[in-house]
């Protein structure tokens, strides 16, 4: 009961807190539907490396206690960059009495991962993960600078975008047998550059087993779509080689300022992906070389698009934003990059 008041007292705080709210706290329904997802066996080791605070590891304690697992048998990893986040993750932890299985650290995950040994990252079961939307403070100076000495982060993103870095920390987070969820934003399944190069790198190596999109406006201090990214790295003989694409956009209620995701969404995605059926105009499974014939986009509407053949990609306003953001980055870079050459050429 105290745990759940501490929950509650959490979400009404990001509720207050704006945008700021975004980075400690992710709504309970999502955690719910990425516990659901990952459906937590006995003795799982489960790790989330941006865990604010504690949330997702706490929703696969409760997943796994309604699914009739030993909850005691499960362990918790998580990370957290913020002093205050941290503290309230660990008192999280407590007031559940998950403290004794759960080992949140503090720190940087990208600069100083706690979880590793020497330069080796270590492994885990399963992985949750619900990292910062367009953080400007994730060490793409100190990485392009100096590399990644763990190996981690083989394609590095633009300033703008560092999601894709925490996600490849993710994938290496995994072991031989391990499945991760993470809640990123839309822009990281269509946009080119390094993030096009990590999208390529997953369907290469057949990891991508399922991909949720979410409705808008459900995250506190971000309106953007997102989708939920299932990975496996032991996906069943008769998921190889292609994607489970859902649709969810529809899948939410809407409760006083903010969007929230139904039990009824919740459960119908988690079947879905269980069963593994294709349901027209709502989820679809999609081989991998039609994702790599559409230049590895995994937008979920470019695939599963209500009253569509499915060739036709729709944006929704904030995908078309994001894209017509990158598209004039990317023509600054290429009218610096101009510039120089002109400058090389007018000394010589």
């Amino acid at each position: 009961m105290l745990g759940q008041a501490y929950e509650w007292l959490i979400a009404k705080f990001a509720a207050i807190s704006g945008k700021g709210g975004g980075e400690f706290y992710t709504p309970a329904e999502v955690g719910k539907l990425a516990a659901g997802l990952l459906e937590p066996q006995d003795g799982a080791h489960i790790y989330d490396p941006t865990c604010g605070s504690g949330g997702l590891l706490l929703q696969c304690l409760v997943r796994a206690e309604k699914e009739g697992r030993n909850v005691r048998s499960l362990f918790l990893y998580g990370q957290e960059l913020n002093p205050e986040t941290w503290a309230i993750a660990r008192m999280n932890m407590l007031l559940h009495g998950a403290g004794d299985a759960a080992e949140i650290k503090l720190g940087d995950t990208l600069a100083a991962p706690a979880f590793a040994d020497g330069d080796r990252i270590k492994t885990f079961d399963l992985v949750v993960a619900n990292p910062p939307f367009s953080s400007k403070n994730w060490g793409h100076e100190r990485l392009k600078k100096s590399g990644d000495p763990f190996g981690r982060i083989k394609h590095l993103p633009p300033k703008s975008h560092g999601e894709v870095a925490f996600l490849q920390q993710m994938v290496a987070s995994m072991n031989a047998k391990a499945r991760l969820a993470v809640v990123l934003p839309n822009g990281v399944f269509f946009r080119g550059g390094a993030e096009l190069a990590v999208r390529k790198d997953l369907i290469d190596a057949d990891l991508v087993e399922a991909i949720v999109q979410l409705p808008v406006d459900l995250f506190y201090g971000a309106g953007i779509p997102a989708c939920i990214l299932v990975l496996n790295r032991a996906k069943a003989d008769e998921r190889t080689g292609r994607v489970l694409m859902m649709d969810n956009s529809a899948g939410f209620e809407r409760r006083e300022t903010k969007n929230v995701l139904t039990n009824e969404a919740i459960e119908r995605v988690i079947a879905t992906y269980k069963r593994g059926a294709d349901e027209d105009g709502w989820a679809r499974w999609v081989p991998d070389d039609e994702i790599a014939g559409h230049h590895y986009n995994l937008t979920v509407r470019r695939y599963v698009a209500r009253g569509s053949d499915g060739n036709g990609e729709v944006l929704d306003l904030g995908e078309a934003i994001d894209a017509y953001r990158e598209a004039r980055e990317k023509r600054a870079e290429a009218e610096t990059r101009f510039d120089e050459v002109l400058k090389r050429l007018e000394e010589v």
